[in-house]
């Protein structure tokens, strides 16, 4: 079934969108001198000021709490009220690259669901959907072989309301007019803070946390580069000992209005973290530690909800199994900038660590696999095949796009390496589609 499959949607799933494409002052001597003994700080942006205020209050806080309201607070919150996607953005998602990658994700998600409960209704749930591009390339590819709207329900976790509308249009593009808004609805589950219908039928709802999105039916869970964007505490070893690093103001001649410093003492997640020999194994370097409570708290919660009425997770992010050094990072308009600089202008990011994620659902009853590269993923899911039947008809220009694409996706010196792919799988059975052995 898996080779028929495969082949039959590669071949069958549609022609190739031609309109998705790849990602990826001075003033003088004088004015110099003048200036030479003033610090020039980066940018202050409200948040900034925000963060000040907190930290003069109550003192420096952590590299998690940072990253939270730098991502998502509610003022100058980075992903709230823009969007940060493309080549017009700050950074380009696969997805966003060439259909391919959403088409084989979504092909991965039905062999899954027709191998455990081929009878039953089911739900999508993406974390963290960006533009709405994956739901809407799984939704087509799944249409392939069955009526949506009489088996399938799409769920959406987002906290954007900017991004929130981007996914409806995207989604629901080919016929704005026949969807229905919230409350012509019979039904909204509890949690939800909007929904529509497509002209196809199918039911799509949005939340502002997993927990709000209902329990009761086989669930296929995608979260690609989701995690990478979960808060992070790090630790550092000075002088034999551990101490968490924290956020404090610079009011001295540093760059930024903020600056990294070392708690004082010991913090109650430095004795946690540092003193676990099992996780501080698992670091690639002696001196560094990253740590994502936020990421195991979802994906323990997704291994509960796959226990209660069966289904798969399919993670795609950047990381490893193991922590790894100082992987912090920013981004504005694709590259990299300090972390500090102008906070919520910039996009904030951190590995994954795989095996924390693993470590979480250790008591569980679910199957988990990988990581493995994202290239091995997608070859062994059978782009090669998808990437033939696209090329066949297209001019030059067309074709070398989508060859870019193609080699942006799995090339190991690109994204093929550096993005990796896990997945949990429950009732255990077959070995999923791509992580067995390499053929």
């Amino acid at each position: 079934m898996r080779n028929w499959l495969c082949n039959h949607v590669l071949q069958s799933v549609g022609r190739i969108n031609a309109s998705r494409q790849t990602r990826y002052m001075s003033f003088g001597k004088p004015f110099a001198r003048l200036c030479s003994t003033i610090p020039i700080k980066s940018e202050k942006t409200p948040l900034t000021a925000d963060i000040i205020s907190q930290i003069k209050a109550d003192g420096p806080i952590s590299v998690a709490s940072y990253m939270r309201q730098v991502l998502t607070g509610p003022i100058g919150g980075y992903y709230m009220d823009s969007d940060v996607f493309g080549s017009a953005g700050d950074f380009t998602t696969s997805p966003e690259i060439n259909q391919m990658f959403g088409e084989l994700v979504g092909i991965w998600l039905y062999y899954q669901w027709m191998q455990v409960r081929p009878k039953s209704h089911a739900q999508i749930i993406e974390l963290g959907p960006g533009r709405g591009t994956l739901s809407a390339d799984i939704l087509r590819t799944i249409g392939q072989f069955r009526k949506l709207n009489q088996d399938l329900s799409l769920h959406l976790v987002e906290v954007s309301p900017k991004l929130s509308q981007i996914q409806q249009e995207t989604i629901c593009t080919s016929s704005r007019s026949a969807t229905k808004s919230v409350k012509e609805l019979d039904a909204k589950p509890a949690g939800c803070y909007k929904a529509f219908i497509t002209d196809d039928g199918i039911p799509i709802f949005w939340y502002y946390k997993l927990e709000d999105v209902p329990n009761k039916e086989y669930s296929m869970v995608v979260a690609n580069e989701f995690f990478d964007a979960l808060p992070i505490h790090q630790f550092r070893k000075v002088n034999g000992n551990w101490s968490e690093v924290m956020i404090d103001v610079d009011e001295g001649n540093g760059e930024h209005h903020l600056k990294f410093a070392l708690a004082p003492k010991p913090t109650l997640r430095t004795k946690l973290y540092t003193k676990d020999v099992t996780f501080a194994k698992n670091s690639k370097v002696q001196d560094v530690i990253e740590v994502s409570p936020d990421s195991a708290i979802t994906y323990k919660e997704i291994a509960i909800r796959l226990q209660r009425h069966g289904g798969c997770a399919l993670v795609i992010d950047y990381g490893d199994f193991g922590t790894g050094s100082d992987t912090i990072r920013a981004f504005r308009k694709h590259k990299q900038v300090h972390v500090l600089d102008g906070p919520g202008t910039a996009d904030l990011t951190a590995d994954v660590d795989f095996a924390f994620l693993k470590r979480s659902i250790e008591n569980d009853d679910v199957k988990f696999y990988g990581p493995i590269p994202q290239g091995r993923f997608l070859l062994q899911m059978g782009i090669q095949t998808r990437l033939k039947a696209l090329l066949k008809d297209l001019g030059k220009s067309q074709r070398d796009d989508l060859l870019s694409a193609y080699d942006m996706l799995v090339n190991p010196n690109k994204m093929g390496l550096r993005f990796k792919v896990a997945c949990m799988i429950f009732p255990d059975s077959d070995t999923p589609p791509a992580f067995g052995a390499i053929k």
